[in-house]
């Protein structure tokens, strides 16, 4: 038989989003995770060293997809849904056809197979013609050969998913050439050492603002915490944060976007007028 397998999330993912969902005061519920620490001597261009730590979570994590479950009704109509259910998604395996059984994660299914997707995979033929030969008190195929046929089937579905996604970029990137120079609301959704990943509010495009580019300090990417701060003003910046931003650069052959950030004007302090004297007049 060849299933429709999706295997327990890794631990490690599990971590960084129930890292970033603290922040929102929300969380999937699994309390403490077991963590191996491990430190190590960074050495800089410059030649100075700087000890860092590094935890991995253990594999003996407790999660069930009745957790997702809960997470995903308890946020629903929040302002922090989109986020967070754009990490639950990051935090979870790929399904994939497989000819051991490991269950469904997602679907909480003990079983599972395509027997009739509504896209007529191939899987689902191969299934159809397994039972067809079952019924017929036969054997279709090796475990050898349907193994090869699960591996094929899942890199192939994955490619044509990849193909989808430049596609979609690529038509992204040429919509918003012309918009180059206009001003937008964003939220954060990614922060690494190149800078922040942010969508835009309304048109759900993703586009990065270069760590370089952030106005007012030099800012660092503190990968123990996962946010940007600035040296000298500890300006953060974070995952969820919502910011105004200003499209710099489109280029459709790499299907990427530039935004640069525009920060709100402090208010300006006007000083306070003063009444004039009048000048006074001889009688």
């Amino acid at each position: 038989m060849i299933y429709r397998i999706h295997e327990l999330p890794d631990p490690k993912r599990v971590m960084e989003f129930e890292e970033v969902a603290a922040q929102f005061g929300v969380s999937l519920g699994v309390g403490a995770i077991p963590v191996d620490r491990f430190r190590y001597t960074d050495k800089r261009r410059d030649g100075s060293k700087k000890q860092r730590a590094v935890e991995i979570p253990k594999e003996s994590v407790r999660i069930t997809s009745r957790m997702y479950q809960k997470l995903v009704a308890k946020i629903e109509g929040t302002p922090e849904e989109r986020i967070l259910s754009f990490l639950m998604l990051r935090s979870l395996k790929q399904a994939r056809y497989s000819t051991e059984n490991e269950g469904h994660f997602a679907l909480a299914a003990s079983h599972y197979t395509h027997f009739t997707s509504p896209i007529r995979r191939y899987p689902d033929l191969v299934v159809h013609r397994l039972l067809g030969a079952w019924l017929d008190k036969q054997t279709y195929g090796s475990p050898t050969e349907l193994a090869a046929v699960a591996s094929q089937s899942s890199t192939n579905e994955r490619r044509a998913a990849e193909a989808e996604r430049e596609l979609v970029e690529w038509k992204k990137a040429r919509f918003m050439e012309s918009r180059v120079g206009e001003e937008f609301d964003a939220l954060v959704i990614s922060v690494t050492r190149h800078g922040l990943f942010v969508e835009l509010t309304e048109l759900f495009i993703e586009g990065l603002v270069p760590i370089d580019s952030l106005p007012g300090d030099h800012f660092i990417y503190h990968e123990n915490v996962r946010k940007i701060i600035g040296a000298r003003t500890r300006r953060e910046y974070a995952v969820g944060e919502r910011v105004h931003v200003l499209l710099e650069r489109v280029d459709p052959a790499e299907r990427k976007l530039q935004f640069a950030l525009i920060e709100p004007e402090p208010p300006s302090k006007q000083k306070p007028k003063q009444k004039r004297k009048r000048a006074r007049t001889s009688s």
